[in-house]
């Protein structure tokens, strides 16, 4: 039994006996703390061994389980958390001593191990693809941008590479001569190469085509890391601008000339098309600004 994430239930997971598998199909479960010889065991933490007579006769009411005479139940513990119950039944009356207890208690503690360090793994597989979508989505949208920054296919001429105003065709040839290989990274595609060959030359190989998807996984990291490059040099760039332009104006005393030395420092971000001061409360923005720049296209 593993009790579940709400602490209220200890939910049969395996069973070995015929009668057990029929509760396992049907979900059988406990309530922590307040059923049967598992429901105590799973709420205190400590063995318990019940017999088919006196007080503890009423746990072996069970018709699928009707030859049990014995029963020890053992806590799955990590540390001091009762992750679940290790139930032993037998045919036999009295078949369990406190000899037994310690013993099997032992090898309890190493299957609430090895089903800790499980969920553990499925954690971090769940976190690991988690983190994989993230950021392909995050690729997806980036390199989207990027696209729409650049030109949308480059091709090699034998000779040179040169832009071509709109992607190539992906479909592969019927002659198995033109080979399209994605280019993924973080499971997002991102962009492709096409290889075609000439008609005096053989289609591709499988081998061939196995290269080729290889160069295809290195392209797209190569071009990640030129783009973390890019962005990199771009965010220093824009760091030093500000920090310039902040002694800039800490050097005004003078208001009119602060007012002049911000437009002017404000119209050089590479964003900025057009820089308004206001000065005053808040209907101000509805009032003439006190400084204004000229459009970008003003400025030349």
């Amino acid at each position: 039994f593993l009790i579940d994430d709400a602490g209220e239930y200890a939910v049969l997971r395996a069973a070995s006996s015929e009668g057990g598998r029929r509760m396992l199909a049907r979900g059988h479960r406990l309530a922590v703390g307040r059923v049967g010889i598992v429901g105590y065991v799973a709420g205190t933490g400590r063995p318990r061994i019940a017999l088919d007579v006196g007080k503890d006769a009423v746990f072996f009411d069970n018709p699928d389980l009707p030859l049990t005479r014995s029963e020890m139940a053992l806590p799955l513990k990590v540390g001091e958390r009762v992750i679940g119950v290790l139930d032993v039944q037998s045919e036999e009356p009295e078949a369990f001593t406190e000899e037994d207890v310690a013993v099997l208690q032992t090898m309890a503690d190493q299957i609430a191990l090895a089903i800790e360090n499980a969920r553990l793994l499925e954690e971090s597989h769940r976190a690991v693809q988690e983190l994989q979508r993230l950021y392909g989505e995050q690729a997806r949208d980036i390199w989207a941008r990027v696209a729409a920054a650049r030109p949308a296919a480059y091709r090699y001429t034998g000779v040179d590479v040169e832009p071509l105003p709109k992607p190539v065709p992906l479909a592969g040839g019927e002659d198995g001569r033109r080979l399209a290989v994605p280019i993924r990274l973080w499971g997002q595609t991102i962009g492709s190469i096409v290889l075609q060959r000439t008609e005096e030359q053989p289609p591709w190989s499988p081998e061939e085509r196995q290269l080729a998807e290889e160069i295809g996984e290195q392209i797209a990291l190569a071009l990640e890391n030129a783009r973390l490059l890019e962005e990199t040099e771009a965010r220093a760039a824009r760091e030093r601008m500000l920090a310039e332009m902040t002694a800039r104006l800490t050097r005004s005393l003078d208001l009119d000339a602060l007012l002049d030395t911000a437009v002017r420092e404000l119209a050089r971000l590479p964003e900025v098309m057009e820089v308004a001061v206001y000065v005053g409360g808040q209907e101000a923005s509805s009032s003439p600004p006190s400084r204004l720049s000229g459009s970008r296209k003003d400025r030349g």
